[in-house]
């Protein structure tokens, strides 16, 4: 097998992923009232679940880019749970009812969960 997508993986999608959060967490107000009681533009999550979304994926890529590069085994298991935290939360600030966001979860595990589960599994003799 080859290291393709891994390297693409840590590479470019992961700062990608930061720089993502980063332009999104640009639109937020931080205003008290704005912050904590107005959702988004969606009428789904109040913004401050959001933020605390983005900024632990944000440091959580930070940590992963490292921790992949060097081949750590305990940044295979922190990608595992970046995974899983991606699969759950990845469509949660857009969903704006429950039915479209089971599905968003479905579609999710089968289109991302699943393979990058499946492709990180063979790799993990590849971590010390």
């Amino acid at each position: 097998m080859g290291m393709a997508w891994y390297k693409f993986y840590i590479y470019i999608y992961l700062p990608l992923g930061i720089l993502g959060f980063i332009l999104g967490l640009k639109k937020v107000s931080f205003h008290f009232f704005a912050f904590y009681f107005k959702a988004l533009t969606y009428p789904s999550i109040p913004k401050y679940i959001f933020v605390s979304i983005a900024l632990i994926t944000i440091i959580l890529n930070f940590i992963l880019i490292f921790g992949l590069h060097f081949k750590k085994l305990w940044a295979w298991n922190l990608n595992l749970f970046s995974l899983v935290l991606f699969t759950v939360t990845g469509n949660l600030y857009v969903s704006s009812n429950v039915p479209t966001y089971i599905c968003s979860i479905l579609l999710n595990v089968g289109l991302w969960f699943i393979p990058n589960y499946t492709y990180f599994k063979r790799r993990k003799v590849l971590f010390k």
